[in-house]
């Protein structure tokens, strides 16, 4: 693959005396892999897209693909018919001059593709006897014939890789490099030694035994399935619930009404929060042993639990060393009994029936409960409370859903939706919020001069908004497309933020000398709001009333019945904003041996003023309060 001449001086190499120039793309280093796989993807789509070829699978420069045997076309140049695809592909290659040999361009029910051995009619792929010799040379040579042994960070990461290549034909054997990793990481020497420890020693040796025995991986059966798939009360699927609290584990099998419950182990890692819920998963996989015994062969088993990292760590196989054995011991249950399993999630409410089981915890088998079952006890206070009618209560939820978001967030949510749905008009795009549309949305927007970071809380805005009439729009949002239009949009568009200059303390002494002899209503109340909001660290929006009306409400109002006053302080409570997630409110407190006098002087006079104005004064809005700022600083000779 011929580079640019500029780049060529930098491959001449020199043997016997004379330079020799390499004018094509060698390889060795990151930037060749990148340029070949730039080129050769290329490649890939014009096979698939433009010559038809239905199904292709690349590694770096070898290609495969599976075709019916009667789906033969004739190759003039081999004089031979051979699969449709790879003709198509061979012709591809001649037109753009990519050389190819007779010997390399095979076909056959059983084929050897980069080291893994494919068997068409069993739909098995697994490692020739040849490989898999040498991968267990490879892990006994290791390892060593004692565990004192040292290997470079070389050797470590060399093994890692040829182990990981093995994976592919071994994928439930992925826990035999979590101690080998932990090793390796956060060093960056090449030739410093590493204790071949008793971990790894343990994992690889594991390894070892079954790479000995197994099949290979089965392609026709690694199918995707979910938990609508299972056959309920089927001889060969089975279905589980699990969950752990800080007294026990629980397991429930809902087709059979049957639920087991246990003690947390005393001895579980102290720092290892998740533990108890691996542990349920792992307990669930050993009942395969107990159905086995009894003559049943579960050949799918689904498992459901409420803790994200354990269901990531099941279905990666990937753990930290702590849960690493747990891993293990369900991988042995799953070889020994032939079974597939899924691990997903489900929220943590879903799971009622796990919570039923403490009471039961001394009994393996729990009946069937149902809501019938469950009675009231005379104690509980609900008895003597009055029914509240339904009317009221759908009245009530509605009030407590439009409460959810603030109303100044609300209003950006809706010019954000307003804006998306001009959009989609003037482009006559469809409403529905795909990630091609976001994406176009994306560029549309910075396109007429809009800041990306904009467009980002755009986005949040346009979820809440489309949500109940586009359930999926969110999923939409963080769809790798929308991530990364939005990131480019980021690098190519976005500009310095403009600030304007932060209020000093010297400031303040301008204004209050400008003001602090006035006798308006108006300046006493700006410099009382000024100081309080400067030595306070509040926002303009938690002094002062919205400029909208529409986005006015008491709740945000500091009421004069929280003001506490002392001779040398003054607080009062800030009933409402956005970092107050408990709703608990916070008090403002202003000492004056901390921010001096000016600003106890000025709520002091501002409230003596305001006690003996007779007419009510108008709230002080965001407008005002700028104004008068500007008014002020103009006056003091800004």
């Amino acid at each position: 693959m011929p580079i640019s001449p500029y780049w060529q001086i930098f491959q001449i190499v020199t043997i016997d005396g004379q330079r020799h120039v390499d004018r094509c793309n060698t390889f060795g280093g990151r930037a060749s892999l990148w340029i070949w796989l730039a080129f050769y993807c290329l490649v890939a789509w014009i096979a698939v897209t433009k010559r038809g070829v239905s199904m292709l699978v690349n590694y770096m420069d070898d290609s495969v693909g599976i075709q019916l045997c009667r789906l033969v076309e004739w190759y003039l140049c081999y004089g031979m018919y051979i699969p449709r695809d790879q003709a198509r592909l061979l012709r591809l290659w001649d037109d753009l001059g990519l050389g190819h040999d007779r010997p390399k361009q095979e076909h056959n029910l059983q084929l050897t593709w980069i080291g893994f051995e494919i068997d068409a009619p069993s739909s098995y792929t697994t490692l020739p006897n040849d490989a898999r010799l040498k991968l267990l040379a490879a892990l006994e040579d290791f390892c060593g014939p004692s565990r004192g042994r040292r290997c470079t960070l070389a050797e470590f990461q060399s093994l890692a890789g040829y182990v990981n290549w093995a994976l592919n034909v071994f994928p439930l054997l992925r826990p035999a490099l979590s101690n080998l990793y932990h090793k390796t990481a956060n060093k960056h020497e090449r030739f410093a030694t590493i204790h071949v420890n008793k971990a790894v020693h343990t994992e690889l040796t594991w390894m070892a035994t079954y790479v000995r025995s197994l099949p290979g991986i089965r392609i026709l059966s690694q199918s995707i399935w979910s938990p609508a798939d299972l056959v309920p009360n089927s001889l060969h699927d089975e279905f589980a619930l699990v969950d752990a609290s800080g007294i026990g584990l629980g397991l429930y099998f809902p087709w059979h009404h049957l639920g087991f419950f246990c003690p947390t182990p005393e001895n579980i890692p102290t720092n290892s929060i998740f533990f108890p819920e691996a542990l349920a998963i792992c307990s669930a996989i050993h009942k395969l042993s107990a159905w086995r015994s009894v003559g049943r062969h579960i050949k799918r088993i689904m498992i459901l639990s409420d803790n994200t990292n354990t269901v990531s760590i099941f279905q990666s196989l990937c753990a930290e060393p702590t849960y690493n054995s747990i891993l293990m011991s369900a991988v042995d249950v799953l070889l020994a009994n032939k079974t597939e399993h899924r691990v997903h999630h489900i929220p943590g409410p879903v799971l009622t029936y796990i919570s039923f089981l403490s009471p039961f915890r001394r009994f393996p088998f729990i009946p069937t409960m149902t809501p019938s079952h469950l009675t009231v006890h005379s104690s509980y206070r609900t008895k003597q409370l009055i029914p509240v009618p339904l009317e009221k209560l759908l009245h009530e939820r509605d009030i407590a859903l439009d409460a959810a978001i603030d109303l100044n967030t609300s209003s950006s949510y809706s010019s954000a939706r307003n804006m998306y749905l001009f959009f989609c008009q003037r482009q006559k795009l469809p409403f529905d919020p795909t990630p091609d549309t976001l994406s176009l949305f994306i560029v549309h927007e910075v396109l007429c001069n809009l800041e990306p970071c904009s467009v980002d809380s755009y986005l949040s805005g346009i979820c809440n908004e489309l949500e109940p009439f586009y359930p999926h729009v969110r999923i939409a949002c963080r769809s790798p497309l929308v991530c990364r239009t939005l990131n480019g949009a980021m690098r190519l568009y976005s500009k310095p933020s403009k600030r304007k200059r932060a209020l000093a303390s010297d400031d303040l002494e301008l204004v209050i000398t400008a003001l602090a002899t006035s006798s308006n209503h108006d300046d006493k109340l700006f410099l009382a709001q000024l100081l309080t909001g400067f030595h306070g660290l509040l926002r303009l929006g938690e002094l002062v009333w919205p400029d909208s009306v529409k986005l006015c409400t008491s709740r945000k109002l500091s009421l004069r019945t929280t003001v506490q006053t002392t001779p040398s302080t003054f607080s009062f409570l800030l009933h409402s904003h956005k970092s107050d997630i408990f709703f608990d409110r916070d008090r403002v407190l202003i000492d004056s041996q901390l921010a001096g006098a000016p600003p106890l002087d000025a709520f002091h006079h501002k409230a003596e003023h305001g006690l003996t104005r007779r007419l009510p004064a108008p709230e002080p809005t965001g407008i005002y309060h700028l104004k008068s700022l500007t008014w002020t600083c103009t006056g003091a000779g800004y």
